[in-house]
């Protein structure tokens, strides 16, 4: 998941009274950092309407959403200008650069949207056009499906692409 924004730079209820002089400002809400971090995704920002600091709110945050003349509370809210769009650039990881980051006999585990398991790497085949692809114990995967439709797991516990970094842009 691409990381687009600092918690430090995130409004809770500990700091909500910091947030005033974003009134009347644009920005992300939630009521957790998940919510936020597909908020931001999303791009689904909107106006910081009042920021309510009695002693009894937990959810300081009040903004309008939609076509609703409501007010609607949240426990989170993050200024625009503090989210980070500048993206990572990758490119599909080559047969080398697969190699070297995985070995024969290694369990990867891995996920997409609507699978998640663990596949022993027991080999790869290439064509006469250098299209490889790796067997992932016994089902073959083009690394160009692996980078746009996967992430795997590393030693760190982090989900990654497979791919190779590139820049930012």
């Amino acid at each position: 998941m691409l990381k687009l924004f600092d918690k430090k730079d995130v409004f809770t209820i500990l700091n909500a009274e910091e947030a005033r002089v974003y009134e009347d400002r644009v920005g992300y809400f939630g009521d957790s950092l998940d919510e936020l971090q597909n908020a931001v995704e999303e791009n689904d920002y909107d106006v910081l309407i009042r920021v309510i600091t009695t002693k009894d709110v937990v959810r300081p945050f009040m903004h309008v959403p939609g076509p609703c003349d409501c007010l609607r509370p949240h426990a989170l809210f993050l200024p625009v200008e503090k989210v980070n769009r500048e993206e990572d650039h990758y490119r599909p990881l080559t047969l080398n650069e697969f190699n070297e980051i995985f070995k024969l006999g290694q369990i990867i585990t891995f996920r997409s949207e609507d699978f998640f398991g663990k596949r022993m790497y027991t080999g790869y085949t290439c064509g006469k056009n250098s299209n490889c692809k790796v067997d992932l114990s016994g089902h073959l995967y083009d690394l160009d499906e692996l980078f746009e439709n996967f992430e795997y797991q590393n030693t760190n516990g982090d989900w990654c692409r497979f791919g190779m970094w590139i820049g930012r842009k």
